[in-house]
């Protein structure tokens, strides 16, 4: 029997045009084409957007003084002070009568966790998005633009991460921590950028190319009615592509501790197994635990005889330092990425005929889905040093299909294994060395909780007990 991989795909998209009674009844009723190479919104008559904002207006100049305010007071906030005050000034300014009825998609300015994170949205984006806006209403401005709105990343902060990880966080301005893992991060960024256009990719194949993948799908067609602002927005939001992002600010890895890695690798011939990792010296310690799935002529597991067929052994010795701790590294930072979000801000001349309407409101969202597999484990993972723990968590094993950063995290780890040389270890395991509390997760059919819970405890057992032998003392 095969492994059986799964798909699971939701896509939802819904636009809604707000009109008075006297205006449905005036005008004929709007079909809505979305997600479309060639969307058609019929029916709207075009209007000039927010009167109250034209150059020759007070609304009009005091925007454009609050945002030369804002950019000033922006520049000028220390990152080391609370984000709630200048997350207020910026609300303040986006619920202006100049852009609040311009819509920005799921944008959480107030739940940003520092000035850093949100000094960084107003500098990749956030700032040319309203003078942009502003320019629509110049008539000396030809071309006029809109910005697609960055996300608002996650900071390392000490309040946000785990007690013994504190000291390991690069203090702001800090040129010389932190060097090693700058071009990590570059490496992390570029592939969690191609995970996620590779699925947008893989979405728009699933759903017959409804979806754009591209701008300029997004513009009307010459012959097609004016289209909606909204409509046009919309397709933006699902267009850009948006990726998980790694956290603002630098780490330093670890260089004398653990990465533990423990949980089942396999399906019908597995292991389980704990693997301790040394980021000074690169040693390994595994312990294994061997067998197959028995199966029932049902097709069921037979646990009591699956069982049966493990056999336990230790086996030691190194790996490549470097992608050793490159693999540590992304684990720790995993824990902080961001969700899905737009990195890099673009500025999208606005078609001709487009209709901008401050009534209109919208939403819409498209679903990657989820994939997953028969043969699929999660495995756990702690780094640690001393008696400090700096960060856990779980991961999918031998592939992840759906989140980027535990992907990468994986990709590194076997990069780093495929470089194991059975031999001395270089160092001791420490006698104190705390037993992982989380053995990984396996499906309920192939194996019951009470089993590998016994299993757990044996390979810490022999990996404790374990004495070098004569040749490498």
């Amino acid at each position: 029997m095969k492994p059986i991989q799964f798909i699971v795909v939701a896509s939802v998209s819904c636009i809604i045009t707000w009109m008075s009674a006297e205006q449905a009844q005036s005008k004929p009723k709007v079909q809505v084409k979305a997600h479309h190479k060639n969307i058609a919104v019929k029916g709207i008559t075009p209007r000039l957007p927010m009167k109250q904002c034209l150059p020759e207006t007070g609304a009009f100049t005091d925007a454009t003084n609050r945002i030369h305010e804002l950019n000033k007071t922006v520049k000028a906030y220390p990152p080391s002070h609370p984000p709630g005050p200048l997350a207020s000034q910026i609300k303040a300014v986006f619920q202006h009568p100049c852009f609040r009825d311009i819509p920005t998609g799921h944008l959480y300015v107030t739940q940003a966790d520092s000035a850093t994170a949100l000094k960084s949205f107003w500098e990749n984006g956030a700032y040319s998005w309203f003078t942009s806006i502003l320019n629509w209403h110049r008539p000396d401005v030809k071309v006029k633009r809109y910005w697609i709105l960055p996300g608002i990343r996650k900071t390392l902060v000490p309040g946000k991460v785990s007690p013994g990880l504190v000291s390991f966080i690069c203090a702001t301005g800090d040129m010389n921590c932190g060097i090693e893992s700058r071009g990590w991060a570059l490496r992390a960024t570029e592939s969690m950028s191609r995970f996620a256009a590779v699925r947008r990719a893989e979405s728009a194949v699933r759903s017959k190319n409804i979806a754009p993948v591209d701008f300029n799908d997004c513009s009307p067609k010459k012959g097609d009615a004016p289209m909606g602002f909204t409509q046009w927005f919309q397709c933006l939001q699902d267009t850009a592509l948006k990726s998980r992002a790694l956290p603002l600010g630098e780490l330093e890895i670890p260089k004398d501790g653990w990465l533990i890695i423990s949980g089942r690798r396999g399906h019908y011939g597995f292991c389980d197994e704990i693997r301790a990792y040394h980021l000074g010296t690169g040693a390994v310690y595994m312990a294994q635990s061997c067998g197959g799935l028995v199966l029932r002529q049902g097709g069921g597991v037979n646990h009591r005889a699956t069982q049966n067929t493990k056999t336990l052994k230790v086996r030691t010795g190194r790996l490549s330092l470097s992608n050793l701790r490159e693999a540590a590294w992304m684990f720790l930072m995993t824990q902080f990425v961001s969700k899905p979000i737009v990195q890099t801000s673009t500025g999208l001349a606005i078609p001709d005929g487009l209709v901008m309407k401050k009534e209109m409101t919208g939403f819409g969202w498209r679903g990657d889905g989820f994939q997953f597999s028969s043969n699929q484990t999660r495995l756990h993972w702690t780094v640690r040093t001393g008696s400090a723990k700096l960060g856990q968590g779980l991961f999918t094993w031998p592939q992840n299909f759906n989140h980027a950063a535990e992907s990468h995290s994986l990709q590194l780890l076997q990069v780093a294994e495929a470089a194991f040389v059975e031999a001395c270890p270089p160092t001791p395991l420490p006698a104190d060395m705390e037993q992982p509390h989380q053995r990984g997760q396996v499906s309920g059919i192939d194996a019951r909780p009470r089993q590998l819970n016994a299993t757990h405890e044996k390979l810490w057992h022999a990996l404790k007990a374990y004495k070098k032998p004569a040749q490498c003392r």
